[in-house]
């Protein structure tokens, strides 16, 4: 598994340098940023799902929340709960930068 991710990586970065010029890489940062919040996601209910298999933390169910293991989301309070306030924080905090880019923006710069 580490080899064949090693070799698209090594292909991705090779292809990447070879045709910089025509790639918009805001476009890949954003994406690349999206996929670092996912997986930070997934992380954390995965990461606390298996604290409660192993009994180190309690387990308390809720019916109405949704069983994804693939995205790492599990019907209990100790998932959901860090799970929205990391989605909480990274929507202040991408609000936050956008706010801080507009001001950057509207300001006149003496000449």
């Amino acid at each position: 598994g580490i080899a064949i991710a090693l070799s698209i990586l090594l292909i991705i970065g090779f292809l990447m340098l070879r045709f910089s010029f025509k790639l918009p890489i805001t476009l890949f940062l954003k994406g690349a940023t999206v996929l670092i919040y996912a997986l930070a996601f997934k992380i954390l209910g995965l990461s606390i799902h298996s604290l409660q298999v192993s009994l180190s933390i309690p387990t308390n169910t809720v019916q109405s929340l949704p069983y994804l293991k693939w995205a790492g989301i599990y019907p209990t309070l100790e998932t959901a709960i860090p799970q929205l306030l990391l989605v909480i924080v990274i929507a202040l905090m991408t609000m936050w930068v956008k706010k801080g880019k507009s001001l950057v923006t509207n300001q006149k710069i003496p000449v």
